[in-house]
């Protein structure tokens, strides 16, 4: 936590990546989220990126099944350096195969603070994104195999199961991860964070 660089108030939370970094991550996680946002939850940030993202697929914010990052959650990031990224990814072990679904969606600002908005749903799965007010994404997600009748047979989205996927929201992180190796150093800030149930806007200025 620092103060030179914050979005309202006296303090943010800085998460720096180190240049020649590789496949790293540094979460804060909020376990046992209340009943109320174990379906459906909503939440807000204000991030500062700086001076960019590495290419990508980078994780900024995941809600899911204890044990991150190997459970089941949504996930928010940010993919080729440009680009909103939003994806389901099923890695808890008891629940194989592993799979993941991913979109990606608009730009995202650099070098300023920014207010990121979230909705995470469960039943059906989705993930909806505001940048500044702004819808910047929105996606469903599918998983295309039946683990009923033949764990590695894929089936059409049409007929894959899109509701429950993550089984309850238990667990939600925010911070970073990167899966290449950071050719130069960077840095990610985060204020002013909020989860609720229904979408909670853009601070008054």
């Amino acid at each position: 936590v620092q103060q030179a660089q914050v979005a309202h108030g006296k303090s943010a939370l800085q998460v720096h990546y180190a240049a020649g970094a590789a496949r790293a991550f540094a979460f804060i996680v909020a376990s046992h989220l209340p009943d109320a946002l174990r379906q459906h939850c909503f939440g807000r940030a204000y991030v500062y990126i700086s001076p960019k993202m590495p290419a990508g697929p980078d994780v900024l914010v995941t809600a899911g099944t204890p044990g991150f990052p190997l459970s089941n959650f949504l996930e928010i990031g940010v993919s080729g350096g440009k680009n909103v990224n939003l994806s389901y990814q099923q890695n808890d072990p008891k629940t194989p195969p592993r799979q993941e679904t991913m979109e990606r969606g608009g730009p995202y600002p650099v070098g300023r603070w920014f207010c990121l908005e979230w909705e995470f749903s469960d039943q059906p799965d989705k993930t909806t994104v505001w940048i500044d007010g702004e819808l910047a994404h929105e996606a469903s997600f599918v998983l295309s195999f039946n683990p009923k009748e033949d764990p590695l047979k894929k089936v059409p989205p049409s007929e894959g199961k899109s509701s429950d996927l993550v089984k309850n929201f238990t667990e939600f992180a925010f911070g970073f991860r990167y899966w290449g190796t950071s050719r130069n150093d960077f840095d990610l800030y985060y204020d002013d964070l909020a989860l609720g149930t229904q979408r909670i806007g853009p601070i008054a200025p």
